[in-house]
Parts: structure tokens; sequence; C-alpha cells
């Protein structure tokens, strides 16, 4: 019986350091819970911090939206005047190239009206200097036959003479004929002339 007993409290001190060694380890499995517990409170302070930072990035950058929203605000009423002032512009330049372009247009039909006048005075006065031209040319004609006739009546007084005297007579009498019918064209041309000119 006392054998037993010692067997059982051999036991029960085996029992007992075997729960003090498993007590060991879960003090030490603790005491790295706690460790880890400790750096899990540490880093969430340290994300709160981040996150106290964060929102100040956020409200900083909220800050920047509100004043770039406001700068094109500004841009879009300048751009709306701006716009305003270029179709003002644009109206303005139109209607100045329709003035020019009237002035031109009644300009060109003036100049057109102009020379269409002038070209038919001018075909008229080539009309009348060409049938002035054709009433010369026929009186020459006219003038040369009489020329010619007196010529050779001339021609046959001179073979009919029988002194110099006579020929020399007959002689001064051509040259007076044409020296006569010259200055009669020549008078005429020169009043054709200037009267073109």
């Amino acid at each position: 019986m006392e054998g037993e007993l010692k067997e059982i409290l051999s036991q029960m001190q085996q029992e007992m350091a075997a729960m003090r060694f498993e007590m060991t380890g879960m003090r030490s499995d603790m005491t790295g819970v706690r460790s880890e517990m400790t750096g899990m409170r540490q880093d969430m302070t340290g994300m709160q911090s981040e996150m106290t930072g964060m929102q100040s990035d956020i409200a900083g950058m909220q800050s920047d939206i509100a004043g770039m929203q406001s700068e094109m605000t500004g841009m879009r009423q300048d751009m709306i005047v701006m716009r305003g002032d270029m179709t003002t512009g644009f109206a303005d330049v139109s209607q100045e190239f329709a003035n020019v372009r009237q002035e031109m247009a009644k300009g060109l039909a003036d100049v057109r009206q102009e020379m269409s006048t002038g070209f038919a005075a001018l075909r008229e006065e080539i009309a009348t200097v060409d049938r002035q031209l054709g009433i010369l040319i026929e009186d020459g004609r006219h003038n040369t036959q009489i020329l010619a006739e007196e010529v050779l009546e001339l021609k046959r007084q001179v073979s009919r003479a029988a002194t110099r005297e006579e020929m020399q007579h007959g002689f001064a009498e051509i040259l007076a004929l044409i020296r006569y019918s010259y200055a009669d064209v020549d008078q005429r041309v020169r009043a054709l002339e200037q009267g073109s000119n």
C-alpha cells in the first residue's frame, strides 16, 4: 500500500513537473503574445499618426482642388468673354469684307462702263479716219491719173516742140502741178493725223 502511495506521489510529482514545464511555456507564450500586442499597439499608434497625416494631406489637397476649381471658373468666365469678343470681331471683319467687295464690284462696274464707252468712241474715230483715208487715197489716185494724163500730154508737146525754151516751159508746168498735188495731199494727211491725235 505504501508502495502504491509512493508510486502515485511519484506520478503526481511528474505530472506537476510537466504542468510546471507547460506553465513555463505558457508564460513564455504569454510574454510573446504580450510583446506582439505591444508591437501591434505601437503599429496601431503609427498607423493612427499616418492616418492623421493623410487626413491633413487630403485636407490640403481638397483646399488645392477648391483653389483650382475657383481658377477654372475664372478661366471659363474669361473664355466666355473672349468668345464674345471674337464673335464680335469676326462679325466686324465680315462686314468690312462685305463692304470692300461691294466697293470693288461698283468700281469694276464703273471701269467696265468707262472702258466700253471709250472703246466705242475709239471705234468710231477709227472708222472716221478710215473713211477719210479712203477718200484721200481715192483722191490721190484721181490726182495721179490726172497727172499721168498731163505728163503724157506734155510728152506729146515736148516731142512737138522745136525749141528748148518750150521744153523748159513744159517742165516748169509739170513741176508746178506736181508740187501743187503733193502739197494738197500732204496738207490733208497732216490734218488727219492731227484730228486722230
